[in-house]
């Protein structure tokens, strides 16, 4: 029996392969196992080092912008001119930024650095809005037209959340990296520079509401008691007239100064009783007394006011009669008969319930509402220009009147200069009180216009800085050592495969 099992052993060999025998092929083959590995681990260090290039290491340093001028949920400055968030970082901010803090020194270019600087908008409020907007749309009885409404209006308050708010960055390879002060010092730089440059140069908070420089005392000392008091009635104009602006402001006529408790409206009441009271008599007693502190002088300011009236008569009179030969070309032009041939085109294609006289209205009615129009603005202008040029007549007859006063008695009366320096005195320190009032409101104004720090922006953030070079090693160890793996157990599986062949040939 036994000799027969050995005989059926020798017919047919056993087909098993021996693990250990397995495992002595491959190990000896372990040159190839190592090699695939290798090849994988430099296939991924090509790929990353690739990247690396395309995508080299860098640091971001970062910060919140609030935009807080009136006008920016309309996208527009203070003095209506348009804004954008590429305004902060426009080449001419950059480029001054770039050489106050001498980057050239650091190796940037000004295209290293002008690229470098990005500014995208955000909604602080994002997640909220869109809790809010979810929970509403989650309702299953909307209607198709209701959900749409409910998209747009998401999406429009998404824009309105965003106006005021911006992120600034400052990007920077690993390799020219800039100390960190520096960097966010440069941060810090970029909205300041924008701010300045777009008030200094571009005015974009000129309100429109402009206080007059204070009253020059020097002035009022050297001239003539005549040209005195027609400054300060002219100054005392101005001031009625910012007065009257800030009492129509929205936020003006909310205010009164802190320490009088004077608004808008009290001081334009002030300086009308002022006019009234004090320097309009003051401008009358000129015409019933020679008052003047030299005569030469005073004859000299009279003639000189006389001659540039004279002037401006005029000229007045130069306007008024261009304006009636315009009026009356306009109405020779309505009497001449108008064209018929146009009518009687669009008259064939009207129909019969229109007459050519409906035609021929209906033809010149846009016309005759634009002549019209323009007939109406003439005639006001021509109102106007006649009642400047009464009042200049009326100026010339006065100025005559005071220059024969003087001329006919050169007596002094020290009593009535007395009390015109007194009068005079007066009105000073009332205007530059009235001035200083307004001025106060005017500043609180400008505050509540402009925001708690009278800027056009805050940094409502610390600036944050961040680098991509853990990421960077993260994604070196993932493409070297995954294709290292993947080479490990494709070197296993052909050394496998090389020791069964090794094996079947034996």
């Amino acid at each position: 029996m036994s000799e027969l099992l050995h005989r059926n052993e020798q017919q047919f060999p056993n087909d098993e392969t021996d693990l250990a025998e397995l495992v002595s092929e491959i190990w000896k083959r372990r040159k190839v196992i190592f090699l695939f590995s290798i090849i994988g681990a430099l296939l991924g260090a090509v790929y990353f080092a690739s990247n690396w290039f395309s995508q080299p290491s860098k640091y971001t340093v970062s910060t919140n912008l609030t935009l807080n001028f009136q006008g920016i949920q309309e996208g527009k400055y203070p003095n209506g001119s348009p804004f954008s968030l590429n305004d902060i970082t426009a080449n001419p901010v950059l480029l001054q930024v770039y050489n106050r803090y001498e980057l050239k020194e650091y190796g940037f270019t000004r295209r290293d650095f002008f690229e470098s600087v990005t500014i995208t908008p955000f909604t602080p409020s994002r997640v909220f809005i869109e809790q809010r907007y979810r929970q509403t749309l989650e309702n299953r009885k909307l209607s198709n037209a209701e959900i749409a409404e409910l998209n747009q209006q998401f999406s429009m308050e998404l824009k309105n959340a965003s106006l005021r708010f911006a992120r600034l960055y400052f990007s920077s390879q690993l390799s020219k990296a800039l100390p960190e002060d520096l960097a966010l010092r440069i941060l810090a730089a970029i909205p300041d520079e924008w701010a300045q440059r777009s008030i200094s140069t571009y005015g974009v908070l000129d309100m429109g509401i402009s206080l007059p420089d204070d009253i020059d005392t020097t002035q009022l000392t050297r001239n003539e008691y005549i040209a005195s008091v027609e400054y300060l009635s002219d100054f005392n104009q101005r001031l009625v007239e910012v007065a009257s602006r800030l009492d129509a402001d929205e936020i003006g006529v909310m205010i009164s100064e802190p320490e009088t408790k004077l608004s808008a409206k009290n001081v334009i009441n002030e300086l009308r009783f002022l006019q009234e009271y004090t320097l309009g008599p003051l401008q009358s007693a000129f015409l019933v007394s020679p008052i003047y502190k030299d005569v030469t002088n005073a004859t000299y300011v009279l003639n000189n006011q006389l001659v540039l009236s004279e002037s401006r008569l005029d000229e007045l009179r130069r306007e008024s009669a261009a304006i009636k030969d315009i009026l009356s070309t306009y109405a020779n032009l309505s009497l001449e008969p108008s064209d018929g041939n146009a009518v009687s085109r669009q008259g064939s294609l009207a129909g019969a319930q229109f007459g050519d006289e409906f035609l021929s209205r209906l033809l010149t009615l846009g016309d005759e509402l634009s002549t019209s129009k323009y007939k109406q603005d003439l005639l006001d202008r021509a109102l106007d220009i006649n009642l400047k040029a009464e009042a200049v007549s009326t100026k010339i007859n006065q100025t005559k009147q005071k220059l024969n006063l003087i001329n006919q008695s050169q007596i002094e009366n020290s009593q009535i200069k007395n009390k015109v320096d007194e009068d005079l005195e007066y009105a000073v320190s009332s205007l530059k009180k009235y001035r200083e009032v307004l001025l106060k409101i005017l500043d609180i104004r400008n505050d509540k216009f402009l925001g708690t720090n009278g800027s056009l922006y805050d940094l409502s953030a610390e600036p944050i800085i961040n680098s991509n070079f853990k990421n960077q090693v993260k994604s070196m160890v993932k493409f070297i050592f995954f294709p290292s793996l993947l080479g490990l157990f494709l070197g296993g599986f052909v050394a496998l495969v090389l020791a069964a062949i090794s094996r079947s040939k034996t």
